[in-house]
């Protein structure tokens, strides 16, 4: 499955709630 992808938005997401 495409994982790979998913854990990128995560990681982007987490970035950016961090980041905020």
């Amino acid at each position: 499955k495409d994982f790979r992808i998913w854990v990128c938005v995560s990681a982007k997401k987490f970035a950016w709630s961090m980041e905020t």
